[in-house]
């Protein structure tokens, strides 16, 4: 006589569940049934719009219009001719000059150093008469140290500063040659920067 466990299919008893069978049903990013998922090329036009080409603006181009120089500085100033003329017109034009090179200074340097050099005029005809002949020294000390500073930070050598002007325009005075060097170093000086502007912008 057969038990009821006998008659039941081999690999089933009682209490033991069927395996589950998943459908056969190929699941894909989007979906069932088999649909597969392209993903668009990145290059792929959608419709007939097409992202338009990103274009750098040219920065150094701007920087070169906005910091040119409106004039073209004078590069040339001679010590010779600074001598010889200032000679014939009884010092005259030694101040007309100084008053050209000062404003000269301060369009080259006030854009980045944001200080302003007085006039050397009027330095001379005022200030100098009301100090006793003090102010003129603070004047050149200062002069000499911007026009240091300003070469400097354009990456030449400081070829000119206050210590300058007191070694040579001020002690060197003794040795009666001491104002001339110290003129020279000055129209070195200013001419460089002048030629460094014109080239490269204020």
């Amino acid at each position: 006589m057969s038990t009821p466990q006998q008659n039941m299919p081999q690999g089933q008893g009682y209490g033991q569940q069927q395996a589950y069978q998943q459908p056969n049903a190929q699941y894909t990013q989007t979906g069932y049934a088999g649909q597969q998922y392209q993903q668009p090329m990145g290059n792929q036009q959608y419709g007939n719009y097409q992202q338009p080409a990103y274009q750098q603006p040219n920065f150094q181009q701007q920087y070169q219009q906005t910091m040119m120089p409106r004039k073209q500085f004078t590069t040339n100033r001679s010590f010779v001719v600074w001598i010889l003329l200032n000679i014939i017109t009884f010092g005259i034009y030694g101040l007309v000059m100084m008053y050209v090179i000062t404003q000269d200074v301060n369009e080259i340097c006030s854009p980045r150093d944001g200080r302003h050099t007085y006039s050397f005029l009027l330095m001379v005809f005022l200030f100098s008469w009301l100090t006793l002949g003090i102010y003129p020294l603070v004047w050149w000390h200062m002069f000499s140290n911007r026009l240091g500073d300003a070469l400097q930070s354009r990456g030449y050598n400081r070829m000119i500063s206050a210590s300058s002007f007191w070694g040579w325009n001020i002690l060197g005075a003794l040795i009666i040659v001491g104002p001339f060097i110290y003129l020279y170093k000055m129209l070195d000086a200013v001419n460089t920067l002048c030629a460094d502007a014109n080239n490269r912008g204020i």
